[in-house]
């Protein structure tokens, strides 16, 4: 099979844990070249331009970021998508909608080892929000610890456990978090932001997601055409209340704007409930989840013979 999942350059946990996931689950390396069957696991990987006609996939728990998926139903094998949105972005029954496939790692080796608790609040932020500020000097401000999703899936879910709640941007942090029974915050800082990705999974688990919104600060890097880009989607989200385009940076943050950031970050878990999955919903979809595993383990097993 060949692994289909959202590379990231520098690096995103959420993403990156294809590559060892499915491996500790089949207790086997299921991976290669072969483009006779296409894997589709954690992340937001359902669109049109990734379901190609011509090729047959398999879809384990993956997400759509989109509200409609066209793709011919006869090239795909779809044991789980993410969530109720993804379900019927692809125009499948909901029962299909079982939550994100990342709670697996409940299953692995690694959720056996003991964690001792270090970090009383962490926080973190999109992979992509990472290089807007400074979030060492901002989580210091606001005594949390940063977790950055760039890092490696390892290290990212080892300090997610050793954690006592989580203030997470990123969503998988907030289903790593979830899966390990740590509550958690979700925050709105950037316009990378997805809430709809956030929605699909939350109503998997029946969970009445509270999203806090923080102001958009940036201190990074901006060529003057993206500037100037970045201006005009703004007036535009102004003007179409588009959340995400308000939130495109255009000019650096002032000394004060940062202050006061860093102000509103310290008091989210002050004046915010942290939100958890029932245990007997949590258990009910890992169940289902699981027993549809071992129908993709047996499907695997009668459909890639070339493989072994």
């Amino acid at each position: 099979m060949k692994l289909v999942y959202t590379k990231v350059e520098t690096g995103n946990f959420g993403d990156d844990i294809n590559t060892w996931l499915w491996k500790e689950l089949l207790g086997k390396d299921p991976f290669n070249d072969n483009k006779d069957l296409f894997f589709f696991g954690v992340g937001s990987i359902l669109a049109d331009y990734m379901l190609a006609p011509t090729k047959q996939k398999v879809i384990l728990g993956s997400g759509s970021s989109h509200e409609r998926v066209e793709y011919d139903h006869s090239t795909c094998k779809t044991f789980w998508v993410r969530g109720p949105r993804s379900a019927t972005a692809m125009d499948l029954p909901l029962e299909k909608a079982i939550s994100d496939s990342a709670y697996l790692v409940l299953d692995t080796n690694l959720a056996k080892k003991t964690i001792q608790k270090r970090y009383k609040i962490s926080i973190i932020p999109h992979h992509q929000s990472l290089p807007m500020i400074d979030w060492h000097k901002a989580s210091s401000g606001c005594n949390m610890h940063l977790i950055e999703a760039s890092n490696h899936y390892l290290s990212v879910i080892e300090q997610i456990r050793q954690s006592e709640l989580v203030v997470t941007e990123s969503l998988h942090g907030a289903i790593i978090a979830d899966a390990f029974r740590i509550p958690w915050i979700a925050i709105d800082f950037s316009y990378r932001f997805s809430s709809r990705k956030w929605f699909d999974w939350a109503e998997s688990i029946r969970v009445s997601l509270n999203i806090v919104r923080v102001p958009t600060v940036f201190q990074g890097k901006l060529s003057n055409l993206n500037k100037v880009k970045n201006f005009l989607y703004k007036q535009l989200g102004e003007v179409t209340d588009n959340p995400r385009w308000k939130k495109r940076p255009y000019k650096y943050s002032t000394p004060e704007e940062m202050l006061h950031f860093i102000k509103i970050l310290k008091e989210i878990p002050e004046k915010n409930d942290s939100q958890l999955s029932n245990d007997e919903i949590l258990d009910d979809v890992l169940l289902r989840m699981r027993n549809s595993f071992e129908d993709f383990k047996f499907f695997y097993n009668e459909n890639t013979q070339v493989d072994k």
